[in-house]
């Protein structure tokens, strides 16, 4: 009986590392469009599914999220508007030490690109100084470009500067409850 079920687990396991390319094109969600609807300057709907970009965060009070989205809105319409994914395979199977969560607030957490250039949305918001780096979900990914961009006084940072600041601090913890080891 245990010949037979070390057998079978064997099988089961070459064939998972066999399909595995399958399974994760299989497992990629993906929204396109040429016209977003942009919410502020990290959450945008694509055919009324809200969508939050992951990795940065971008001011929630008013002026600033208008700014933040008015940006963004600009963006996105010169550049052709945008494509965002979520690999779900990569997200079951990664051994990060921190995971975003599938949804945060009734949106969805995914990666967005531009159409026209294929430039990485977050990276981008984050270069121009609209948003700041969210540590705990881009792994630090964002980290030199906000550095940049505040050193530089790049758009919020420029005008607000303790605020967002602020903001690039709380966004810098790790919530050790969120975090897998």
């Amino acid at each position: 009986m245990m010949l037979i079920l070390g057998l079978g687990l064997g099988i089961s396991g070459y064939a998972l590392r066999a399909s595995k390319g399958t399974l994760r094109a299989v497992a990629i969600a993906r929204f396109t469009t040429v016209a977003p609807v942009i919410v502020d300057g990290d959450t945008i709907r694509i055919d009324g599914m809200p969508i939050r970009i992951i990795g940065i965060d971008a001011p929630d009070s008013e002026p600033l999220r208008r700014h933040s989205g008015h940006h963004l809105r600009r963006l996105a319409s010169r550049d052709g508007g945008m494509t965002c994914s979520v690999d779900l395979f990569a997200r079951l199977t990664t051994g990060s030490r921190c995971r975003a969560p599938a949804t945060s607030y009734g949106r969805a957490d995914m990666s967005c690109v531009f159409n026209r250039n294929s430039a990485d949305v977050a990276a981008t918001m984050v270069a121009h100084g609209q948003a700041v780096d969210y540590r705990v979900f881009s792994d630090g990914a964002y980290r030199r470009r906000m550095v940049g961009a505040a050193i530089a006084r790049q758009g919020l940072w420029g005008t607000h500067y303790p605020v967002m600041a602020a903001l690039a601090d709380r966004r810098a913890m790790v919530n050790e409850r969120r975090c897998q080891r």
